[in-house]
């Protein structure tokens, strides 16, 4: 196997059941599966690790690494196709084992952490209409995560910048006057923070992980201080407080069309 080879988790079947998966699209099935754990990571749906990477991270004190995850949609057909896996969400990996599961929301807050965040759809209530929604085409991300030492007490800190455009939006009325484009960036900043802010305690509290590598950057920026910690960094890391800041930025352009009656 090439240490270049894509790495995911079998949830609820083998692995043996997922390579001997036929398709209907491609006489070669692995092939196929592998168009499709593209598209799930191009989605924001799942992560994407290398074999080298895992076994980098794995063999690294300050990070447990994430697992892209395969899993059967209908557990009751016995011959199923590519067609029918669902493929998102991560698992946990941690001392070796598997420590528990990310949902596809959960993942995608914590590739927003990582930066890997290119293409997703975030709903937003329409300003004109609450009971409405709009959809908020992501077309990329980036983000910046540091730790701060101070008086032997750390903090870490993560800066999401998030672009996007408005794809499409229930209800009537005109959302692209700089007013509503305001409050459509606002509304998708809130979005993406609860999502971050809400893995981030997952990690801390119920799997007491550090799944987002704040222990390798504690272990460049203060080597001596990683020394100190690093035997119990889980520990260090879960009582550690997080700063969280995102910046949205939505593009009139990205529009659609404006809908002349409601749905």
């Amino acid at each position: 196997m090439s240490l270049q080879s894509d790495v995911v988790i079998a949830k609820g079947m083998t692995a043996k059941k997922v390579l001997e998966a036929g398709s209907d699209l491609d006489s070669l099935p692995v092939m196929h599966l592998v168009d499709i754990l593209k598209n799930y990571v191009a989605l924001a749906k799942m992560s994407k690790i290398l074999l080298f990477d895992l076994l980098k991270q794995m063999g690294s004190q300050g990070r447990s690494p994430v697992i892209g995850v395969v899993s059967q949609r209908d557990h009751d057909k016995d011959n199923f196709l590519i067609k029918d896996l669902l493929v998102e969400g991560g698992a946990i990996i941690k001392k070796d084992k598997l420590a528990g599961w990310l949902d596809c929301m959960e993942t995608r807050g914590l590739l927003f952490v990582l930066g890997e965040v290119k293409s997703t759809i975030i709903n937003v209530a329409n300003p004109l209409d609450k009971d409405k929604k709009v959809a908020i085409e992501v077309t990329q991300s980036n983000a910046k995560m540091d730790a701060q030492l101070k008086n032997e007490k750390l903090i870490f800190s993560i800066e999401i910048n998030e672009e996007g455009n408005i794809g499409s939006q229930q209800g009537v009325g005109d959302l692209t006057i700089e007013e509503m484009i305001k409050i459509l960036e606002e509304e998708t900043k809130i979005v993406i923070e609860k999502e971050v802010r809400h893995v981030i305690e997952l990690a801390k509290k119920k799997y007491n992980a550090d799944i987002f590598g704040f222990g390798e950057i504690v272990h460049r920026k203060y080597p001596n201080y990683w020394k100190e910690v690093k035997e119990d960094w889980n520990a260090v890391f879960s009582e550690t407080p997080v700063e969280i800041k995102v910046e949205s930025s939505i593009r009139r352009s990205g529009m659609i069309k404006k809908p002349t009656t409601p749905y």
